[in-house]
C-alpha cells in the first residue's frame, strides 16, 4: 500500500507541472520574440568548415570558415608569437588587476566521522590574490634565480608538481630566459618519472613539498639531477636533509631571492635570453597509461597559435572567473591559464581534494573552493565530467523523493526547450547555477588540445564542433575497416590533422 507522504509528493509534483505549463503559456509568445529560437537552431546546423578538395580522391580535407577574433589579428600584427611575449602582454594590460588566487590554508584538524574513524580536514580562509605585476616579478626573480644556481638558457627544466600559481609562476620564469619546461604528471610512478627525467637530461627539478620525499628513491637512478626546487608547504616546514651530498635542495622562495638579490646588485640584473618563436617551450609527457610516458616537443609558435585560435570561438565577459584543477601537466589546462591571463580573467587554484563542500578535505561547516571562488569558466575532460555528473546524480538519489523528481522535471523541460532552441533564463539562475565551459571539443597532446571546438551558440548533441582557424583536417578513407569518405549520411575515415599547433 503505497504511503501518504507518496501521494502528497505526487500531487506536488502535479501542481508544479500546472504552475509550469500555465507559466510556459503565457511567457511563450515574449521568448520567441526576445530569444529568436528560429536562429538558434539554425546554428545547430550552420556550416562551420569547408572541403578544400573536390572529385575522386580517397580523402577530404576541411577547413575552417570561422574569420579569426580582432585579438588574433592583433597579436599576428604586433608579431606576438613566443609564449614569453603572451604574457608580457597580459601583465602590460592588467597591471593590477588580480591575476592567481591561492585559498589560505589555516589549520588542519582531526575531525571524527560518524563511523568513529578519525580524518585529517583543512580549515580555509578565503583566497589570496597576486596582481600581475606581482606574479611578473615573481616570475622574472625565479628566471634569474636559476641562472644565478648555474643553469643557462636551453637547458630543460623539469616541474613535477601539483596544479598551482608557483607552478605556472616557474614556467614564464623559465620562458623568461628559454629554459624549456619538461612537465612529468604529479600522479606518475617511479619508473614513469626516471624515464621522463632521464630522456630529457635535465639536471634540475621543480617540484612540491609534497613529492619531494619521491626523490630519495629515484635519485640513484637520475644521475644528471644535480638541484631540487621545492615549492613549500602553507603548513609544514621543509626538510632539506636526506639527498645525499651531490644534490643542491633549495626552496622556492630562496630561488626568488636569490633572483631577486640578482636584479639589483648581481650581473644578471635585467637580463634575459628570450625565445624564438621555433624554440622548444614545452617538452610534454602523456600519463603513461599505455606504456612508458611520451615526450611531445611544443615550439612557442605551436602554443600561441593554438591559443589564439580559441579565441576565434566565442565571446568572454569581463566578470568571469576561471577555477584552475586539471593537472598543470595537461597541455589543456596550460593553455587555458594562458589565455584567461591575456583577457585578464582572474584564476583561482583548487584541488580534487577541496573543490566542493563535500570534498574529502574540507572541515565540516568550511566551504570548498568552488563554493568561495564561484568560477563561471572551468576546463574540463570526460572523465572529470563523469565524476560531476555522477556526484550531482548521488546527491539527487539521496534526497527526498519530491526534490528528485523536481529535479528530474526541470531538466526534462530544460532539454526539451533547448532542443526547441529556446534558453531558460529561471532555472539557469536557481536550480542550474550556471558554467560557461569549453566543452564538446577535441584535441590531443600532439596538436596543442587545439583541433575542433564546439561554437558557444551551438548547443547540438553528437558532436566535437567544427575545426579551429590553427589547423586543417583531412579524413582518410581506410578500406580494411570499411571507413569510406563517401559514407552516407556523414563521410567517415582516420584522422590526419595539419597546422601551426601541431608539435613536430
Amino acid at each position: 500500500m503505497r504511503s501518504s507522504w507518496s501521494w502528497v509528493s505526487e500531487a506536488f509534483v502535479l501542481l508544479i507541472r500546472c504552475i509550469i505549463s500555465s507559466y510556459t503559456f503565457i511567457t511563450l509568445p515574449l521568448y520567441y520574440v526576445i530569444q529568436k529560437p528560429w536562429k538558434v537552431k539554425e546554428n545547430y546546423t550552420k556550416l562551420r568548415a569547408k572541403p578544400l578538395n573536390q572529385g575522386e580522391d580517397d580523402f577530404i580535407v576541411y577547413k575552417s570558415v570561422t574569420t579569426i577574433s580582432d585579438v588574433h589579428a592583433k597579436f599576428i600584427q604586433d608579431k606576438v608569437d613566443t609564449m614569453e611575449k603572451v604574457f608580457c602582454s597580459a601583465v602590460s594590460q592588467h597591471r593590477n588587476k588580480p591575476a592567481l588566487g591561492t585559498r589560505v590554508i589555516l589549520s588542519e584538524e582531526d575531525e571524527l566521522q560518524p563511523d568513529g574513524k578519525i580524518f585529517k580536514k583543512f580549515l580555509l580562509g578565503g583566497f589570496q590574490w597576486r596582481t600581475y605585476i606581482q606574479m611578473n616579478t615573481e616570475a622574472e626573480n625565479f628566471g634569474r634565480g636559476l641562472r644565478e644556481l648555474g643553469l643557462k638558457p636551453f637547458e630543460n627544466v623539469v616541474i613535477f608538481a601539483e596544479t598551482r600559481a608557483e607552478w605556472l609562476i616557474a614556467a614564464i620564469g623559465c620562458m623568461k630566459q628559454n629554459m624549456p619546461i619538461v612537465t612529468l604528471y604529479a600522479s606518475l610512478g617511479d619508473d614513469a618519472l626516471i624515464h621522463g627525467i632521464n630522456e630529457t637530461d635535465v639536471s634540475c627539478i621543480v617540484t612540491s613539498q609534497q613529492l619531494l620525499e619521491k626523490f630519495k628513491n629515484i635519485l640513484p637512478s637520475t644521475a644528471n639531477v644535480n638541484l631540487l626546487i621545492v615549492m613549500e608547504d602553507a603548513l609544514k616546514p621543509l626538510e632539506l636533509d636526506g639527498y645525499g651530498s651531490a644534490v643542491r635542495v633549495r626552496s622556492y622562495q630562496e630561488v626568488i631571492r636569490r633572483g631577486d638579490e640578482a636584479s639589483k646588485t648581481g650581473l644578471l640584473s635585467g637580463a634575459f635570453h628570450l625565445p624564438k618563436p621555433g624554440d622548444t617551450a614545452i617538452i610534454l609527457y602523456t600519463s603513461g597509461s599505455t606504456g612508458a610516458p611520451k615526450g611531445v616537443i611544443m615550439s612557442h609558435q605551436n602554443i600561441v597559435n593554438a591559443m589564439l585560435s580559441y579565441t576565434d570561438v566565442g565571446p568572454l565577459y569581463k566578470n568571469d572567473v576561471y577555477m584552475a584543477f586539471l593537472p598543470l601537466a595537461h597541455v589543456l589546462e596550460f593553455i587555458s591559464e594562458s589565455l584567461w591571463m591575456l583577457f585578464g580573467i582572474p584564476i583561482g587554484y583548487s584541488t580534487p581534494l577541496t573543490m566542493t563542500d563535500e570534498s574529502s578535505k574540507i572541515q565540516r561547516g568550511c566551504q570548498g573552493d568552488a563554493s568561495v571562488l564561484r568560477p563561471t569558466i572551468i576546463a574540463c575532460v570526460p572523465l572529470v565530467l563523469d565524476r560531476i555528473q555522477k556526484k550531482i546524480k548521488e546527491k539527487i538519489e539521496g534526497g527526498p523523493t519530491f526534490k528528485k523528481a523536481i529535479f528530474n522535471l526541470a531538466m526534462e523541460y530544460k532539454d526539451e526547450w533547448i532542443y526547441h532552441g529556446y534558453n531558460t533564463p529561471i532555472l539557469n539562475a536557481t536550480l542550474f547555477k550556471p558554467i560557461r565551459a569549453f566543452l564538446g571539443g577535441y584535441g590531443l597532446t600532439e596538436t596543442c588540445a587545439a583541433t575542433t571546438l564546439m561554437d558557444f551558440d551551438d548547443n547540438s548533441w553528437g558532436t566535437t564542433g567544427g575545426p579551429l582557424t590553427c589547423c586543417d583536417i583531412k579524413l582518410v578513407s581506410w578500406v580494411e575497416g570499411d571507413y569510406r569518405i563517401k559514407d552516407w549520411p556523414n563521410p567517415r575515415g582516420v584522422i590526419h590533422i595539419g597546422g601551426s599547433n601541431v608539435a613536430v
